[in-house]
């Protein structure tokens, strides 16, 4: 069995720091800015914000769990699929033969997923008004929720994260990388792999009975 690597000395500060966090803000803060600004405009009033956001992080958060349980663990080496797929399986799985390596604490590589947000924003536009606040919100909610994943799946690996919530997630994480990959998908939306049945100890006791019946 593997075991962790990564020093997870650094600081919030340390985070702040990074390059790749820097860039993060570069990108999406001004994508944030616009398209709530526009929510904001177009809404009736903050429960049609809030219901929106809501409904945005609800579907991110499995839209995430199904790509990594499903996509992110496949080295596909048909080209063509690879493309199509951002290489995304390739990129995580190096990840997780070098969990320590700071080129994969954070996803540096943004442009798909800022084009895929701005489409989506797009479309909403051409949407009834009625809709358009809601969606909006969605996606400037999902959007933060990804970010917010990304800078907290960095301090898993190298930040301490002992106490509270964060190490409950860290916890989380850690089993997925060092005890087994197919399970522990989730990130801080746990409650994903505890409803769909993919928990260390859910897969754990499903691979016990197996072999107690072989």
């Amino acid at each position: 069995m593997r075991r962790p690597t990564a020093p997870r000395t650094k600081t919030l500060l340390d985070l702040l720091r990074y390059k790749t966090t820097r860039k993060l803000v570069r990108l999406w803060v001004p994508f944030w800015l616009v398209i709530g600004a526009c929510a904001v405009w177009y809404a009736d009033g903050p429960v049609e914000l809030a219901l929106g956001a809501l409904y945005g992080i609800f579907v991110y958060s499995l839209v995430e769990y199904l790509m990594h349980r499903f996509l992110y663990h496949w080295e596909p080496d048909n080209k063509v699929i690879r493309f199509i797929t951002a290489d995304v399986g390739r990129h995580h799985m190096r990840h997780h033969r070098e969990p320590s390596d700071y080129k994969a604490a954070i996803n540096a590589v943004q442009a798909p997923v800022v084009i895929l947000s701005s489409l989506l924003a797009a479309v909403v536009f051409v949407l009834p008004e009625p809709l358009k606040a809601a969606w909006l919100a969605s996606v400037v909610a999902g959007s933060m929720n990804y970010i917010a994943q990304e800078l907290i799946h960095f301090g898993t690996h190298h930040m301490p994260m002992n106490s509270g919530f964060l190490a409950v997630v860290k916890r989380h994480h850690m089993l997925h990388h060092y005890r087994g990959e197919n399970a522990n998908f989730g990130l801080f939306w746990t409650f994903w792999d505890r409803i769909l049945g993919t928990t260390y100890d859910q897969v754990s006791r499903r691979e016990k009975a197996a072999a107690a019946k072989d």
